[in-house]
């Protein structure tokens, strides 16, 4: 199995979307999550993203197989 790590922070300005959050794109005072459905057990791609205030942390896990 491998894995990769992503992180980041919301961009300032609007995205046209959401409404702006203190100057940023968006951003949440309770941390968030997000899953894709997928499992590695089935052989399939699963990301998993936490989201807080105006940052997020994003893993990746996928069979080589």
């Amino acid at each position: 199995m491998r894995f990769d790590v992503n992180y980041g922070m919301a961009g300032k300005g609007h995205n046209g979307v959401t409404p702006m959050w203190l100057g940023r794109c968006w951003g949440y005072w309770l941390p968030r999550w997000q899953w894709n459905g997928g499992r590695v057990s089935r052989g399939e791609c699963c990301d998993i993203t936490v989201l807080w205030l105006c940052f997020w942390v994003g893993m990746t896990f996928w069979n080589e197989a």
